[in-house]
């Protein structure tokens, strides 16, 4: 049996990253329950800690 990828983009994906980081959660802890819920990045690759960390931090620079 193969397991579902989910694939958020944009938004969708920062606004989930966003609500955990706001939640007090660790980029590594986010990486982690991306990987849980089997949610991928745009290219279908797995998120790392670094990876999280610029997305968040990106798109705050974009909206500033």
């Amino acid at each position: 049996m193969h397991a579902t990828v989910n694939l958020l983009r944009g938004p969708a994906m920062l606004n989930v990253m966003r609500t955990l980081e706001e939640q007090g959660t660790s980029y590594r802890a986010i990486t982690r329950e991306l990987s849980r819920l089997n949610i991928r990045t745009g290219r279908g690759s797995q998120w790392h800690d670094v990876t999280v960390e610029a997305a968040l931090t990106g798109s705050r620079s974009a909206a500033a």
